[in-house]
């Protein structure tokens, strides 16, 4: 008797963290670091969005910050339960934050070099940009099969439309991009890093 079984799959993390309070804070916080670091912020990007990655900026003497790190940990943690993983031994790698003002994208990356990769958003006008996803199959399939009614066997990209409060957890080898802000504000937004000690 034949039978098809699912393995390798791709999972992601999507949550609305209602219990933290404090984006009119992180929002004032992301734009004074950006006036902050205007002049002599650097980046490889081929976009222009704006983030703090690689600024100095002291966010462990930040208690709200603290605090939001403190809820996404816990998710985190349950996130890596679907892996197996029974640790509860994780750190914050890194945090910053990112403006996207209007036209600004980001182009496809990763986190190498981490388990987990967050996304948190502050600011979503509408029409800022879907984040998307997309399968590392999609670099390997050669010889593309003639597919008429796309399923999630056979999607290669999938994209979440951001929403203030909005969570999103996943493994930090996955490729992710943003689409194009087409609003007329920034969205703005919180990324870390999580690891595994030992």
């Amino acid at each position: 008797m034949a039978k098809i079984e699912s393995w390798f799959p791709t999972l992601i993390y999507s949550h609305t963290l209602d219990v933290f309070k404090d984006n009119d804070y992180l929002k004032e916080k992301s734009i004074s670091l950006k006036d902050d670091y205007k002049s002599n912020s650097s980046t490889t990007w081929k976009c222009d969005t704006f983030n703090t990655l690689g600024q100095y900026y002291d966010y462990n003497s930040d208690k709200i910050i603290q605090k939001l790190i403190d809820h996404v940990k816990n998710h985190v943690i349950l996130f890596s339960k679907n892996f197996g993983v029974k640790s509860e031994n994780i750190e914050c790698k890194n945090f910053w934050f990112n403006i996207a003002a209007p036209e600004s994208y980001q182009e496809y990356h990763n986190h190498p070099n981490n388990h987990f990769s967050v996304v948190y958003y502050v600011q979503t006008p509408p029409k800022c940009g879907n984040i998307v996803f997309r399968s590392s199959d999609s670099f390997s399939d050669m010889y593309t099969l003639p597919i008429e009614d796309y399923n999630e066997n056979s999607y290669k990209t999938c994209f979440y439309t951001p929403h203030e409060s909005m969570l999103l957890i996943f493994k930090s080898n996955i490729l992710h991009m943003v689409e194009k802000n087409k609003s007329d504000s920034d969205r703005i937004s919180v990324a870390m890093n999580f690891n595994y000690r030992g």
